[in-house]
């Protein structure tokens, strides 16, 4: 059985979202129209609450090249982004281990270790977002990560405002340090202005279980990015605070976002 780069992404509080079927329906429309898809050389499963995701092209899943990398972890982001608004959740999980996927006649078979072993684990990881396994991270040349357990880190999935703070300074940050209207890229950058607030108020969550795993996510960004996320708490999540440029089409853009969820 060959080994791969493997993603299993679970779906939190999916037993509460099973009330809602125009919710799920939307969900899986949303994995359905994912940029991964455009890419042959990756397969994508999705059952219940579960989503895998590996390469097949023969001679790269075979070790864990960056690239190969870097799509999956791009893949999480875009889930991410496309979940703006939506209120859902998830834990995902990158491994290296043996995976097998085939179609037969009328069915979807596949196993391995790597599945057991990213089911195993997943529920220990007491946090939401990306996580990657330990061994890995030589191998991510681009994304932010730091230590989270023995075993795994944890990945930043606000990609453009971790890039915001290598500049340093203080808030707000001048527009031409940033970059952010040349590269188009507002719309990003709100979207994970309001990731973080939506992890910032699930820590107040009424249930403990449920509370912990977004007071741990939070605790990520502040032990790490603490000027970042002083300044989006103290400021309610006011983008201006970090950057004072025109942010009302991306208001627009994340607006049209939350009443699409919620219609």
């Amino acid at each position: 059985m060959d080994k791969m780069l493997f993603l299993y992404l679970d779906f939190l509080g999916f037993r509460d979202l099973i009330e809602l079927p125009p919710t799920i329906r939307k969900l899986f429309s949303v994995l359905d129209s994912c940029n991964i898809h455009e890419d042959s050389a990756y397969r994508t499963i999705v059952f219940s609450d579960t989503l895998l995701a590996y390469n097949t092209a023969p001679g790269i899943s075979r070790s864990p090249y960056s690239s190969e990398l870097m799509m999956l972890i791009e893949f999480v982001q875009d889930i991410t982004h496309r979940l703006t608004g939506s209120g859902i959740f998830f834990r995902a999980l990158i491994q290296y281990g043996e995976f097998e996927h085939e179609r037969l006649e009328n069915i979807d078979a596949y196993f391995g270790k790597a599945l057991i072993s990213c089911y195993d684990h997943e529920s220990k990881l007491k946090g939401s977002g990306l996580f990657i396994q330990s061994s890995l991270i030589p191998y991510d040349k681009v994304f932010k990560s730091v230590p989270f357990s023995s075993e795994y880190h944890f990945s930043f999935l606000a990609y453009d405002l971790i890039r915001a703070t290598v500049w340093g300074g203080e808030y707000p940050l001048p527009e031409e340090v940033i970059g952010w209207r040349e590269a188009s890229i507002e719309d990003r950058v709100l979207s994970q202005v309001d990731y973080l607030r939506a992890i910032w108020e699930a820590t107040f969550h009424a249930k403990p279980a449920v509370r912990s795993i977004y007071l741990n996510t939070w605790a990520m960004y502040e032990q790490n990015y603490g000027d970042l996320t002083a300044v989006l708490k103290n400021s309610n999540f006011n983008p201006a605070a970090l950057c004072d440029i025109d942010w009302n089409p991306a208001r627009e853009s994340l607006n049209e976002s939350k009443q699409w969820w919620q219609q």
